[in-house]
């Protein structure tokens, strides 16, 4: 009576956010809506690993994060399709910005499909699909989960002339201290 259960343990990929996830309701959860499997064609699955990376990185869990990102690099192909294409490319992106050395690969994987839509790619480089602008004091914490994936995004692919990149890795910074606390490990 009263004692959480642990979270199941997974194996692979899933064992590090499985130990992650202890005390952690929230990771907890997505982890378990992951299945412990990418799905490469199912938009759920494919939103659920980009979430539990994101949670990884702002709970401090680094190297889980890295293992999940991996899953969803391991299936990474653009098959015209955006709607599935984007939580893949911020999951990629969030790679790059972890592990600096990923960066030129990724930032080669993320403008292809950008290629007929340059215009596209340029609105959200200048962070016109940011839910609050950068400079919004204080950051609306419901907004701060998806603009810290579109940060990530615009970052690794070298922000703007309004955004630059030292700009956007402050704001990925403020992101992330905002959320921490909800991460919180849970006793």
């Amino acid at each position: 009576m009263g004692m959480k259960a642990r979270p199941k343990a997974l194996g692979g990929s899933y064992g590090e956010a499985s130990a992650a996830a202890v005390g952690r309701p929230l990771i907890a959860r997505v982890l378990r809506a992951t299945g412990g499997k990418l799905r490469a064609g199912a938009a759920s699955s494919l939103e659920a690993h980009s979430d539990l990376a994101y949670l990884l990185f702002v709970a401090d869990q680094t190297a889980a994060s890295i293992s999940i990102v991996d899953v969803v690099a391991a299936a990474a192909t653009f098959d015209g399709d955006f709607d599935l294409w984007s939580p893949i490319e911020v999951t990629l992106a969030l790679g790059a910005v972890i592990d600096p050395k990923r960066a030129p690969a990724v930032t080669k994987q993320l403008l292809a499909p950008y290629g007929k839509h340059r215009a596209a790619l340029d609105r959200r480089l200048k962070g016109e699909l940011l839910e609050q602008a950068l400079d919004d004091v204080p950051l609306d914490i419901e907004d701060c989960w998806p603009d810290l994936a579109e940060l990530c995004f615009m970052y690794v692919l070298g922000g703007s002339k309004t955004q630059p990149p030292a700009k956007i890795m402050k704001a990925i910074a403020l992101h992330k201290q905002l959320l921490a606390p909800a991460l919180a490990p849970k006793k």
